[in-house]
């Protein structure tokens, strides 16, 4: 199967879109997740996208069948846009693609879409038109990794929730919503 989907399948590896915060974190020892979040210009490159999320939000609201947006609202972003953003959002103009996946640091997760409420409760499932779709292949990684789908497996951190308990799995705005 792995010779098969090497062979018939373009495949793209980032090793990292922020090598400055990578080091941050490694000489501060990478134990704490929020070590190394930002980059050179202190931006945290995981907010620094355009709002797909709530950009979606308002098309369902307005009844608009429409979901090539990533450029829609570059103008309105909290912050300039990082060479390391624009370099990804360029690529992924340049060569479209039907799935993409990201690991970081922090809890020991597949996290699915979306990753903001539609409400604006801090916790609440929000569901995209995919759901079902993203939750199988959340759970398809989560139950063949060593330990993100046990039982027993403690949260991260203090306090930490145990995403072990429901598969390994969460919806991104179930566990905390992005505003």
């Amino acid at each position: 199967e792995v010779t098969n989907l090497i062979s018939w399948t373009r495949i793209h590896l980032m090793p990292s879109m922020n090598p400055d915060g990578w080091q941050t974190a490694t000489e501060a020892g990478g134990l704490d997740y929020m070590v190394g979040r930002a980059n050179n210009n202190s931006v945290d490159l995981n907010r620094n996208f355009p709002d797909l999320d709530h950009i979606m939000f308002g098309y369902e609201q307005a009844h608009i069948d429409h979901n090539n947006h990533l450029l829609a609202m570059v103008d309105r972003l909290k912050e300039p846009i990082q060479p390391e953003t624009k370099a990804v959002m360029r690529l992924i103009m340049k060569v479209p693609f039907v799935l993409s996946a990201n690991l970081h640091g922090g809890d020991l997760v597949a996290n699915y879409p979306f990753d903001a409420s539609r409400s604006g409760d801090l916790t609440e499932y929000s569901q995209s038109p995919d759901d079902q779709t993203f939750r199988h292949l959340a759970l398809a990684y989560a139950t063949h990794h060593a330990d993100m789908a046990l039982v027993d497996r403690s949260g991260c951190g203090d306090g930490g929730y145990n995403f072990g308990k429901q598969g390994g799995i969460t919806n991104g705005a179930a566990w905390y919503s992005i505003e």
